[in-house]
C-alpha cells in the first residue's frame, strides 16, 4: 500500500473513531435530527444505500463501511447531501477508487453521520443476504 493510501486510511480511521466516540457520548434521548438507514443493496457490482434524515436540505452526511472490525479500503469520502428528508449513496465496486468487491462470508456495517456533528450518527449492520435481524 502506498503512503498516500495509508494516510487516507489513517484519516478515515481517526475520523470514524472520533465519530463513534462522540456518538457514544450523545444523550440517550432521541434527537430531532436523527439519521436512519432504510436499505442497503448489493447487486451487479454496486452497493447502494438510502435512508431518512431529519436535517435541513443540503446537510452533508459522511459514510464509512466496515467489514467485520476493519475499514473497507478505498471507501469514497464524498458528501452525501440530504434532500426532502432523505439521502442516498451509490458506490460502484472496483471503479473510481471504490473497493474491488464485497465478501459474501463477511458481516458489514455501514456508518453514516453528520459531518458537522458526529454525534448525529447511525450504524446499519448487514451481510450480503440482507440486514441483520433486530435485537
Amino acid at each position: 500500500m502506498c503512503w498516500w493510501n495509508m494516510r487516507i486510511e489513517l484519516r478515515l480511521s481517526l475520523g470514524l473513531a472520533l465519530a463513534l466516540s462522540l456518538a457514544a457520548c450523545a444523550p440517550a434521548a432521541p434527537r430531532s435530527d436523527q439519521i436512519s438507514v432504510d436499505q442497503v443493496e448489493h447487486a451487479a457490482g454496486r452497493l447502494t444505500a438510502s435512508g431518512a434524515a431529519r436535517l435541513p436540505d443540503g446537510a452533508c452526511l459522511v459514510s464509512q463501511l466496515l467489514a467485520g472490525d476493519h475499514l473497507v479500503p478505498d471507501w469514497p469520502v464524498d458528501c452525501l447531501r440530504t434532500a426532502n428528508g432523505a439521502w442516498s449513496l451509490s458506490v460502484t465496486l472496483g471503479e473510481r477508487g471504490g473497493p474491488p468487491e464485497l465478501n459474501p462470508d463477511t458481516g458489514y456495517t455501514l456508518y453514516v453521520w453528520l459531518r458537522d456533528d458526529p454525534a448525529v450518527a447511525t450504524a446499519f449492520p448487514f451481510d450480503l443476504s440482507g440486514p441483520a435481524a433486530p435485537r
